[in-house]
Parts: structure tokens; sequence; C-alpha cells
């Protein structure tokens, strides 16, 4: 049997090669694709988990007592501190949720006020300030949602965002 000599087929190094960075290439690509469907099944998972909770606390949240709540001054009533009280409650409860609030819409309908908010104002960087992100909205503040059709959807039916948003809250 003759002795493989590796000078005498040369093009075998050169296709070793290009199989070799295309199988590399391949993998690549098939990770990636396997990665974001990954990505996408637990965002809607947890996106689903949101608005089933949103269900939850609308359903046990008194609309009577919401409306009863239109001033800053109300924020030592009975209505507010129980409201409060459930969604500090639930959100200890639930570490996939930062912030639980009320919303009332305007007659803008790119414009809807706070009337419960969950989280207090406290320094959560411990700076020693509190800063807009920091500090809880009041009763009325006005909040524009004019790019974020998921939350005006939540007037119809119970919804969670599907991107992430920033506000001057976080």
């Amino acid at each position: 049997m003759p002795h493989l000599d590796e000078h005498s087929k040369p093009y075998q190094k050169e296709v070793f090669r290009y199989v070799f960075f295309g199988f590399f290439i391949v993998v690549l690509i098939l990770n990636f694709v396997v990665y974001y469907a990954a990505l996408n099944a637990v965002n809607r998972n947890v996106r689903q988990s949101l608005k089933e909770i949103a269900e939850n606390v609308a359903e046990n949240v008194s609309y009577l007592n919401l409306e009863k709540i239109v001033s800053n001054n109300q924020q030592q009533s009975l209505e507010f501190t129980e409201i409060e009280q459930y969604f500090q409650q639930v959100m200890t409860g639930n570490p996939l949720i930062d912030e639980i609030y009320t919303l009332r819409p305007t007659e803008d309908s790119n414009t809807m006020t706070f009337i419960v908010a969950g989280k207090e104002s406290k320094d959560l960087d411990n700076d020693n300030y509190i800063d807009d992100s920091e500090l809880r909205p009041e009763i009325g503040e006005k909040f524009d949602v004019t790019n974020l059709p998921d939350l005006k959807n939540g007037l119809i039916e119970p919804s969670a965002d599907r991107e992430v948003n920033a506000d001057k809250w976080g």
C-alpha cells in the first residue's frame, strides 16, 4: 500500500478547510436560530404569566374603590391603602413584577392618569437621593401612552407589554 504524501494531494487541505468552515458556519447559524426561538418562547411564557397575574389582580380590585380615589390627598384613605397593600403583596409574591399600578383614561386617548401604585418612593440605588425613577406617581399624575399600544389595550382586556419600555419611573 502506498504511503500518502501530503504534498501529492494538495487539494485535500483546501477541501478540509472549506468543509470545516462550512460546518462551523452552519452550526453557528443553527445556534442563533435555536437561541432566538428559545428566547421568543420564554418571552411569550413570561408575557402570558404577566397577563394572567393582571387578570387576577384586576378581579380582586374594587373598581368602586378606584372611582372614589380622585385626588392626591386621598393617599391615607382606606380605599387607597387597601389597594396599595394588595399590590405590594402581589409584587412580593411575584419576582417578575417590578410595579403594579392602575390608570384612568382621560378625554385624550393618549393620556391616562395614575390612581394607585404599589411601589413606594424610596432610594433604590442608595445614592442618598430619590430621583424621578424612584418616586411613586401621584394620584392624577399624567402618563403619556402614545407609544404604548399594549398599555392602551389594557383598558379593553388584561395585557402585558410586548417590548420593554422605559419612562421616568424606570
